[in-house]
């Protein structure tokens, strides 16, 4: 918000009609609104701009930023996928791909669409410039990440915003429309909404992406960062409960989540090597624990995950 405050003000001032007295208010709530963000941001940047980021390794940041700007018109199906090189969960994104609903309806993108044409005769009008300044600022700042349904809620105001002015653009110049745009953006909402709650409770996959079977394994994790023991957990998916259970604890607690991927022994051992590795019972722990064997004997069994310590001495001293 800063950001495209700062915008904002910068084309009102190269038009010769900035307000200062009052800019200055709105820019005294602007810094205060977003300290909550500025401080998670500064605490974890990754996990404030790129969650959300099923971006594909070949993808590219220049064409994550040009999808970002056109997702209220075009979603590209590559960006619904629930895992990439980095696995970071997006709730927004996981509902939409598993019940199949697309994001933007497109009545609601043809009206954002008629009022972006109406808006080339009025850019010079105050809300107009601020809606552009938000749009702009959001999609430059996040658009390297990818469209991120979960990340971009923050622009879904000024989508809403246009996609309205467009209804009323509509009607002003086709009286005769007035009855049925209302009809229509009704029907959606009505219709949209429904497919949206209905939907998700049934749609196959959705205990996957939400349920809790990582909750033993992620409260055991914090249990043993309390205790100040480092911890390694190794999991096949959910890994955002673990992290959220953990958090602030992420100098003791590693997280390594293989969704849709084989187990690679190698990855455990990149790094400082951690004192307890809880392994998800999904992850085919027998198997894994063999593999790790020479290194990490079973100490204990909980709900859904088994827990290995690290023999003493080197790798192999049995």
């Amino acid at each position: 918000m800063l950001v495209a405050f700062v915008a904002y003000v910068a084309m009102r001032s190269l038009q010769g009609a900035a307000h200062w007295r009052s800019y200055g208010w709105v820019a005294a709530g602007a810094a205060i609104a977003p300290v909550p963000n500025l401080l998670f941001l500064l605490e974890s940047p990754r996990d404030l701009l790129f969650r959300g980021s099923y971006v594909l390794p070949d993808v590219g940041k220049l064409l994550d930023t040009a999808a970002s700007f056109l997702l209220p018109v075009h979603d590209p199906a590559r960006y619904r996928a629930l895992s990439g090189e980095s696995f970071f969960f997006d709730g927004v994104g996981a509902a939409f791909a598993r019940t199949g609903l697309e994001p933007g309806h497109p009545i609601a993108s043809a009206l954002l669409l008629c009022e972006a044409w109406a808006c080339r005769r009025r850019w010079r009008e105050p809300g107009v410039q601020a809606l552009l300044a938000v749009w702009v600022a959001g999609c430059t700042i996040l658009g390297p990440g990818g469209p991120g349904l979960t990340r971009f809620l923050f622009l879904l105001p000024v989508y809403l915003a246009v996609a309205g002015m467009g209804a009323a653009e509509l009607t002003r110049c086709w009286k005769a429309a007035r009855p049925v745009v209302t009809v229509a953006l009704l029907a959606v909402a009505a219709l949209h909404g429904r497919a949206y709650f209905d939907r998700i409770p049934e749609a196959p996959g959705m205990d996957e992406d939400y349920g809790a079977r990582t909750a033993p394994l992620g409260l055991r994790a914090r249990a043993l960062a309390e205790d100040g023991r480092s911890v390694a957990c190794l999991v096949t998916q959910q890994a955002s409960v673990v992290r959220y259970l953990t958090h602030g604890q992420g100098d003791l607690v590693r997280i390594v989540e293989f969704h849709h991927r084989v187990f690679d022994p190698a990855e455990v051992a990149r790094g400082e090597r951690p004192a307890v590795l809880l392994l998800e019972a999904a992850l085919g722990w027998q198997r894994v624990a063999d593999e790790l064997a020479s290194a990490w004997r079973i100490a204990a069994r909980g709900a859904g995950y088994v827990e290995l310590h690290a023999r003493r001495g080197p790798p192999g001293a049995g």
